[in-house]
């Protein structure tokens, strides 16, 4: 190959990996994360561990597409004979939450509709999988993106608020079939007040630790 020709090609796949990387750099990106807290889940609903693990990871997705980045503890007590059956022991941090999956939920009896899926108190998050299971059971979506939608409107109520419901996004009172469909192509989300208000109340948690002042 000649010298002219051969230095043709140099400047023609420079220009190619130089139009490459401004492309990569130009791609769209998450909001910079730069919150993290930590979700101690309680499993009491024994659902098995690839189904938790794949439902943590979209719950997981909807925070970062907020800027906020989740960490997962396992607190399921092993064995209520075990010697220490709390294994998530520790004081939690101010900005920690708590999901608890329960089987069953008696809401007629404590003053809740029937078609309970969850509910939030404080930092506390509570996943009836009875009603869930029923949603995955009539073709809408699998189970873990039912779940998952689930989990993150609840930890949604627990750093918005109990009245924080909107007509679009994973806080929307009721869910669709359409829903779904957006969850499992990753166009549901919070909205961006909601993302910085959960933002803001996490630094304010972080910033005011419990029985400080």
């Amino acid at each position: 190959m000649n010298k002219p020709l051969m230095q043709a090609l140099t400047l023609i796949l420079a220009a190619a990996m130089e139009l490459s990387g401004n492309a990569i750099l130009a791609a769209p990106r998450s909001p910079k994360v730069k919150l993290s807290i930590t979700v101690h889940v309680y499993n009491y609903a024994q659902i098995p561990a690839w189904t938790l693990a794949r439902t943590q990871r979209q719950v997981a997705d909807f925070f970062l597409r907020a800027g906020i980045q989740l960490q997962w503890a396992d607190c399921t007590p092993s064995s209520r004979n075990a010697p220490n059956p709390e294994p998530c022991a520790w004081t939690p941090a101010p900005s920690d939450l708590v999901v608890k999956i329960v089987p069953r939920f008696d809401a007629r009896g404590e003053g809740f509709r029937n078609s309970l899926f969850g509910f939030a108190a404080g930092s506390q998050a509570t996943i009836v999988t009875e009603r869930t299971e029923e949603i995955a059971r009539s073709g809408e979506a699998t189970y873990p993106v039912v779940l998952g939608i689930t989990i993150a409107h609840e930890l949604g109520h627990a750093l918005l608020g109990p009245n924080s419901h909107s007509e679009n996004g994973i806080m929307r009172p009721r869910f669709l079939g359409a829903d779904f469909k957006k969850a499992q192509s990753t166009t549901l989300a919070f909205t961006p007040e909601q993302a910085e208000q959960m933002r803001h109340s996490i630094s304010l948690r972080n910033s005011h630790p419990a029985g400080g002042k």
